[in-house]
């Protein structure tokens, strides 16, 4: 039986399954399909430990790289796989620093900004991995809000933010990110960052989620965002910029196409229009949503197949150099 490593360990030592983060919510849920070893911060693995394959999380600059190097270079015969969950993701440092080859599992097409590390790649492999948060809805509670949109800083989404995050709005992240949008005008009713607690998420309170998208985007297809798996479990409508047309003619909604319009919107005025029209029909309105999703649970089932084939295959084949 292959031993397999999931890694996206942190300096900061804290219970992982009380971690907000989304790239902590999927590497729980990949740890079960892969049954894995969870390492989330230096004091889960020893430097000695020995494994057939380690597959890294999504690359945040607040890993302990230089501990994951070691234990990289402690398993030189381990097939390594890197997640990358979106174009701007550029840096795995602990992989690169130990000289390594490795498989990609990204959620988009092309190569992003990964691309520089062309010659450490053996292989591409394209998964829509923003499937595995996505899970049975939660019951539909008291709707206390109209719309919110949440982010963190997205300088390639700021003409997009100005556009939208005005009065009404709710709009969620960590404050040290407020600044940045205040810079470009915005102007939304400023919250803090969202609980995900699981059936009591903040996002419950609202009818509706705002769906907006980095320029880049528009042209190189990423699958659907988180956050549309996210409105679906907390029962809220999703409201796409209309810029976003291209994701969706793509994404496995596409097939609705000639559902969509009522759902698009251009600005602040259209956006809060279109909630007014809706508002005293929501349900109706949301059951739409809700027959799009209909087959969302086998996609994801699915999809944690062949991330699980993947790593089998290449770990029996020992690709790793």
């Amino acid at each position: 039986m292959k031993k397999i490593a999931l890694i996206d360990c942190r300096r900061t030592k804290g219970n992982v399954a009380k971690r907000t983060s989304v790239n902590f919510r999927n590497m729980l849920v990949l740890e079960n399909t892969l049954d894995a070893v969870g390492i989330y911060d230096p004091t889960m693995f020893r430097t000695t430990d020995q494994f057939d394959a380690m597959v890294f999380g999504f690359g945040s600059n607040s890993n302990d790289f230089v501990k994951t190097t070691e234990l990289i270079k402690n398993n030189p015969n381990a097939v390594l796989f890197w997640m990358v969950g979106e174009y701007e993701q550029s840096n795995y440092w602990a992989i690169l620093n130990a000289n390594r080859k490795f498989h990609v599992i990204k959620n988009f097409v092309g190569r992003g900004k990964i691309a520089k590390y062309n010659t450490h790649v053996l292989s591409d492999n394209m998964i829509n991995l923003n499937l595995l948060i996505t899970r049975k809805p939660n019951e539909i509670t008291i709707k206390k809000h109209d719309v919110i949109y949440y982010s963190r800083w997205r300088k390639n989404r700021s003409k997009y933010a100005k556009l939208y995050l005005q009065n009404d709005v709710h709009f969620s992240s960590d404050s040290k990110n407020f600044k940045q949008y205040k810079h470009i005008g915005c102007n939304p009713i400023w919250i803090q960052k969202l609980s995900w607690i699981e059936k009591c998420e903040t996002l419950n309170l609202f009818r509706f989620s705002l769906y907006m998208e980095d320029e880049f985007t528009h042209t190189c297809f990423n699958n659907l965002a988180n956050r549309w798996y996210e409105a679906g479990i907390c029962n809220c409508i999703v409201l796409f910029d209309r810029n976003c047309i291209n994701t969706i003619k793509q994404s496995e909604i596409g097939q609705y196409m000639h559902e969509i319009e009522p759902f698009l919107v251009d600005d602040h005025q259209s956006m809060m229009n279109t909630i007014e029209m809706m508002k005293p029909d929501w349900n109706k309105w949301l059951d739409i949503q809700r027959n799009w999703r209909k087959n969302e649970l086998q996609l994801r089932q699915n999809m944690l197949d062949e991330f699980k084939q993947l790593i089998e295959q290449k770990t029996n084949t020992n690709e790793h150099n």
